[in-house]
C-alpha cells in the first residue's frame, strides 16, 4: 500500500517502484485520478528468500535475526522496548532466558533493518517498529483534555463519592494512568515527555474556554477530550493552528476537520474485516447463515456475498429447532456458520448445537462480538474456533506494561488504562520517529502496541482515521489467536 503525496504523479510512483504506468494502473483498476491521501497498490520491494532472510531494494541479503549480548541491568521490559516484540516472542526465540536475563547472555533478536517481526509464526508483517527509527529527541509536550469534573468536589462531595457517581471521571483517570506509564517508559529511550492536564468538565463551552485562555502552539498534539462532541469542538478551535487532536475512545466525524485523528476504528471496519476474510477463504465451504428479524440488512449483505448459503431463519413462533441447525451441516465439507443475528437465544442455541457437532463435522463459527456479557462457555467457543473482529485484543497480565502498571498502582490495568498507554505510546513514538504526527501518519504505516493497533489513513479534504482492527479466533486450548 502507498499513500499518495501532494505532488505525486502516476509516472513518478511507477518509476519509484520500477514499473511502467500501465502496470500501476492495472494494480489499481478502480482509480482514474490520484488525490493526496489516497491509498493505492504498489509492488512489494522487500521479499523473503528461501533461507528466511530478506532482500532490500538493492538486492543485498539482510539476515532476519542478529545476535545480541545482554548488557548490565537489562530487564525483560527494556528488551521488549528495544526489540519491539513481546516477552513470549523473545522466549520463543531464546528458551534459555525464560528464567531471566543475565549479564553476557547471547540471544537472538530481530534485525532492526527489517522492521517488526512476528516471531511466533516467523512471518514478516507490515508493522512499523518505531523504536528502530527514533530520530527526533526534542522534548514533547501534550495537552490532555479529560472529563474529570473536579468542579463537583466540595464539602459535601468526597473523592470516593465523585468516582462512584461519575463514570466518565473513572474512565478518564484509568485512561490517564495508562498514559503515565507510557511517559515514564520512554524516558529510558532518551525521550522527555510532559503532559498538561485540563479538566473539560464534560462541557463544550469549557473546552472552548480552555483553548482560548491558553497557548496551545507549544503542544505536539492534544489527547482527548474523551466525549465526541468535545473532541469536535477542540479540533474546530485548533484547526487553523494545525495542532493534531486525537480522539482516543469515541468515534467522531473526521470529515469535519483535517487535524482530527480518530484513534478508535469505526464499527463498519469490523464488519468489513470479517467479510473480507470470509470471502477470501470461502471456496469449498458449506456456509450456514443463522438469521433473525432484527438484522435483515446484515442477512441481505451476506446472501449477496454467498448466494448459495443455507439460510436458517425463525419459524412463525420465532424459534429455530435443533434439527434445523443439524440438518444444515455437510459431513463432506468444512462447515462455516455465520451468526447474522441479534437474538441472544439464537446465539446460545447455535453455539450449543454446533459445538456438539464441531469435531465430527468440522464446524467453524463466525460473529461480530465476543459475547462476553452472555458468559458463554469458552470450551464451546474453542471447539467451534469461534472467530470475530475486535478493536483490541486481550494481552493478559504478563506483558511488560501490565507488570510496570502493577508495580506503580498495585492493581492490574483495565481496558481503559491499557488504551491510554497504547494511544500515548503510539503518538510519542510517532513524533520521535518523524517531524510530527502528520508526517508519521503518512510514512510510518501500521503500528502495534499492547492491545491496540494503529494505521492512520487520511480522508480526502478531511482528517485521519485508524483502519487497523484484529480478527481473533478461539483455539481449543482456550487461547485466542490473531488471524492474518
Amino acid at each position: 500500500k502507498y499513500r499518495v503525496m501532494p505532488k505525486d504523479t502516476k509516472f513518478g510512483i511507477a518509476t519509484k517502484y520500477g514499473i511502467k504506468v500501465p502496470a500501476l494502473e492495472s494494480l489499481n483498476p478502480e482509480i482514474k485520478d490520484l488525490h493526496p491521501g489516497m491509498v493505492i497498490n504498489v509492488p512489494v520491494i522487500k521479499t523473503v528468500v528461501n533461507d528466511g532472510s530478506v532482500l532490500n531494494e538493492g538486492n543485498a541479503v539482510i539476515n532476519k535475526f542478529v545476535n545480541y549480548e545482554v548488557p548490565a541491568k537489562m530487564t525483560m521490559y527494556s528488551l521488549e522496548n528495544l526489540t519491539g516484540i513481546t516477552e513470549d516472542s523473545l522466549i520463543a526465540l531464546n528458551p534459555h532466558i525464560k528464567d531471566g536475563l543475565k549479564l553476557g547472555m547471547n540471544i537472538r533478536i530481530p534485525n532492526s533493518e527489517i522492521g517488526h517481526i512476528n516471531v511466533m509464526d516467523s512471518k514478516i508483517t507490515g508493522f512499523s517498529n518505531l523504536l528502530d527509527s527514533i530520530s527526533n529527541y526534542n522534548p514533547q509536550r501534550f495537552a490532555v483534555m479529560l472529563p474529570l469534573s473536579l468542579n463537583k468536589l466540595g464539602e459535601e462531595t468526597s473523592d470516593d463519592a465523585l468516582l462512584r457517581k461519575e463514570s466518565a471521571t473513572r474512565i478518564a483517570l484509568d485512561f490517564y494512568s495508562g498514559m503515565t506509564i507510557a511517559r515514564d517508559s520512554v524516558q529510558s529511550l532518551g525521550l522527555m515527555v510532559t503532559y498538561d492536564v485540563f479538566d473539560t468538565q464534560k462541557s463544550t463551552s469549557k473546552v472552548n474556554s480552555i483553548i482560548n485562555s491558553h497557548d496551545f502552539n507549544s503542544y505536539a498534539a492534544v489527547v482527548g477530550p474523551l466525549l465526541a462532541k468535545n473532541v469536535v469542538e477542540a479540533a474546530k478551535e485548533l484547526k487553523s493552528d494545525g495542532i493534531p487532536v486525537i480522539s482516543p475512545l469515541t468515534n467522531t466525524d473526521v470529515r469535519l476537520y483535517k487535524n482530527l485523528f480518530q484513534a478508535r476504528p469505526d464499527q463498519a471496519l469490523l464488519k468489513q474485516k470479517l467479510m473480507d476474510y470470509l470471502v477470501a477463504n470461502s471456496e469449498g465451504k458449506n456456509i450456514i447463515l443463522v438469521t433473525d428479524s432484527k438484522k435483515p440488512e446484515l442477512k441481505n449483505e451476506y446472501l449477496a456475498l454467498f448466494p448459495n448459503a443455507k439460510e436458517l431463519k425463525p419459524n412463525k413462533d420465532n424459534y429455530i429447532y435443533k434439527q434445523t441447525y443439524i440438518n444444515a451441516l455437510d459431513s463432506d465439507k468444512d462447515n462455516w456458520v455465520i451468526l447474522a443475528v441479534d437474538n441472544e437465544g439464537f446465539i446460545t442455541d447455535a453455539i450449543s448445537h454446533y459445538s456438539a457437532k464441531a469435531k465430527s463435522h468440522n464446524v467453524t463459527m463466525f460473529g461480530y462480538e465476543n459475547y462476553d456479557e452472555l458468559e458463554l462457555p469458552h470450551m464451546r467457543l474453542g471447539s467451534l474456533k469461534y472467530t470475530y473482529p475486535s478493536i483490541n485484543r486481550d494481552s493478559g497480565s504478563e506483558n511488560g506494561f501490565s507488570k510496570k502498571y502493577y508495580r506503580k498502582y498495585q492493581i492490574t490495568p483495565n481496558a481503559y488504562a491499557t488504551r491510554g498507554f497504547d494511544v500515548a505510546m503510539d503518538i510519542i513514538l510517532r513524533n520521535a520517529s518523524a517531524g510530527n504526527l502528520y508526517d508519521s501518519a503518512m510514512n510510518n504505516g501500521s503500528t502495534s502496541q499492547v492491545e491496540n493497533k494503529f494505521n492512520y489513513s487520511k480522508k480526502f479534504m478531511a482528517g485521519y482515521y485508524n483502519e487497523s482492527v484484529y480478527l481473533l479466533q478461539y483455539q481449543e486450548d482456550l487461547t485466542i489467536k490473531e488471524l492474518d
